[in-house]
């Protein structure tokens, strides 16, 4: 039971806090406000909790503030004094609750509580100051007991909070650190490409100043013989000419005589002495092309580009393709009748024969494509026709299919043919009906991709994503093969072939730059940004199919020859 005296309630309301009526015992720890009140450090804490960053607000009406300080209340400074009384207290002793403070109009327990006013009512006081409506009023236990649920649901939510707060900064810092970590290991792959191409340039320097002091030696060489040549041969006319000289002055008869079979010597010394042109130097033996890349998501810091071999006379090759064993197929547009096949010997490629095609087809020829060692496919405009390794015409494919997903009936334009990287499936584009269909090995249409271009050109990209350009309006755009979507939409105008190139992981396209042919160029893309990295090659008549050896060299059909690059 709390003291019914006056200075017994005055003692019990100075050890209990003035927000919770409990005593100031442990958790309740008294601290001290910047004003003359104190206050709990339970209470302070939810008041802290609901007003983060925030200066405590004295809740005993007097609104002064205090700072909290670094470390959190608990280093608030602690009343000793009044932790002390209250625990020596008899009432906090017997174990009773403390005594609800009294009503300073009335003199009446503050029992009540008006939600609206926010503040504890003696009965008096609610029936004279709480009137109306909006006045909500509610016993104080109650509204406490309310308040700490309260307060419970907020610690526990922010809680929550604060443990999603630390797990997003942990993952943060994982992420920080594969960022740094990454950013060391791009910059070793940098220093380490910049070194590896300063050391082919180096090499290649010394290669041609090699070339050039030896050309230039030999030349020299040839130079001062033939100046000592001629030096000899002066020396003996200018004798020659002072006896003819002399003779000439000369009035005796007997003299010039004698000298006659000098004079026929000496002729047939001028007749001897010819004009010749000084040797020929040059002093540019080779060309290396050190064409600087730049790139986003790979190490690569230079290419070195060699044209190794032309070779050919075509009236229109288009298309080329390889086999792994070695051998090329090339497709003249205007040639219908057959394609050409080459075989590398001595490491020269060169014309090894013919393979004839099925004369009941007369529409024209265009993409080819190796889709084993023994099977070539050929693009016939309105089909796609399948030939051994023999020459033998085995079957036609369709690439035209219904509304069903059937082959049915000749396709209108197919184009260019793709294989992916395993040979499991093969692409074919139709530039009439804008698909690209994708077969397995033996022909069935497992799928038809829709594109927004007229689909010219078409390329793998790891057996994931296929390429596809347009002549004009130039366009190059990327699909991922499953879902059809377009990741990528580009203008590059003239475009006329397209590789990909897996050790760079870029798509090489080639094109003509202006109007006319000799002007065609080799570019390379970034296939996920669409940046152009570099140019290859320049030069070309008009580059229109590209291809990879099976020994890693680039084969460009360039309309009337076969360029072979190598690319190191």
């Amino acid at each position: 039971m709390a003291s019914t005296s006056g200075f017994a309630e005055t003692v019990e309301r100075s050890v209990t806090c003035p927000i919770c009526f409990e005593f100031f015992v442990d958790p309740h720890v008294p601290k001290d406000l910047e004003c003359p009140h104190t206050c709990c450090q339970v209470c302070l804490q939810n008041i802290v909790t609901l007003n983060p960053d925030q200066p405590i607000t004295c809740p005993m009406r007097c609104a002064k503030k205090t700072s909290v300080p670094v470390g959190g209340v608990k280093n608030l400074r602690t009343n000793l004094n009044i932790r002390n009384l209250a625990e020596v207290h008899p009432n906090y002793a017997n174990g009773a609750k403390p005594i609800v403070p009294k009503c300073d109009k009335h003199n009446e327990n503050l029992h009540l509580y008006c939600s609206h006013c926010n503040t504890l009512a003696c009965h008096n006081c609610v029936i004279v100051y709480h009137t109306g409506t909006q006045h909500v009023i509610t016993d104080v236990e109650d509204m406490t007991k309310q308040r700490k649920e309260e307060l419970k649901t907020v610690a526990a939510d922010t809680d929550k909070e604060i443990k999603s707060c630390q797990k997003l900064t942990a993952e943060l810092k994982k992420l920080e650190a594969k960022v740094l970590n990454g950013a060391i290991v791009e910059k070793r792959k940098i220093s380490r490409s910049g070194n590896d191409l300063i050391k082919v340039v180096k090499k290649n320097i010394r290669r041609l100043e090699s070339e050039v002091q030896n050309t230039s030696d030999a030349k020299l060489n040839e130079i001062q013989t033939e100046i000592s040549r001629l030096e000899n041969q002066t020396s003996t006319l200018q004798a020659a000419c002072n006896v003819a000289k002399q003779t000439g002055e000369s009035s005796d008869h007997a003299y010039i005589t004698q000298h006659a079979e000098l004079m026929e010597k000496m002729k047939k010394e001028l007749t001897s002495v010819k004009e010749k042109d000084p040797p020929q130097v040059k002093l540019n033996p080779g060309r290396a092309w050190f064409v600087k890349t730049a790139t986003t998501c790979s190490a690569e810091f230079g290419k070195v580009v060699e044209l190794q071999q032309e070779f050919g006379k075509f009236e229109s090759a288009t298309h080329v393709a390889s086999s792994k064993d070695g051998l090329l197929a090339v497709s003249d547009l205007k040639n219908g009748k057959k394609v050409t096949i080459c075989l590398k010997e001595n490491e020269v490629y060169k014309k090894k024969g013919f393979l004839e095609l099925n004369t009941t087809n007369t529409n024209r020829l265009e993409g080819v494509v190796f889709v084993s060692d023994d099977k070539l496919w050929v693009a016939r405009q309105t089909v796609i026709e399948v030939y051994s390794s023999t020459g033998k015409f085995e079957k036609t494919i369709s690439t035209k299919v219904n509304a069903s997903g059937i082959a049915s009936g000749p396709a209108s334009g197919v184009c260019s043919l793709a294989i992916t990287a395993d040979g499991s499936r093969i692409l074919a584009s139709d530039s009439v009906r804008n698909v690209i269909t994708v077969h397995d090995p033996a022909g069935t249409i497992i799928k038809t991709l829709k594109t927004s271009i007229r689909p010219c050109r078409i390329t793998v990209i790891q057996n994931s994503h296929v390429a596809v350009s347009t002549w004009q309006p130039g366009k190059l755009i990327v699909m991922n093969m499953v879902t059809g979507e377009e990741t990528l939409n580009i203008g590059i105008d003239m475009l006329s072939a397209l590789c990909y190139d897996k050790y760079s992981d870029c798509v090489f396209t080639g094109r003509r730059e202006g109007n006319g042919t000799g002007n065609g160029v080799i570019e390379k893309y970034c296939w996920k940004t669409g940046r152009k990295m570099a140019c290859i090659a320049k030069n070309l008549y008009m580059p229109c199919g590209f291809t990879f050896t099976s020994d890693g060299l680039l084969a460009v059909a360039d309309y009337k020859t076969i360029k072979i690059y190598k690319i190191t």
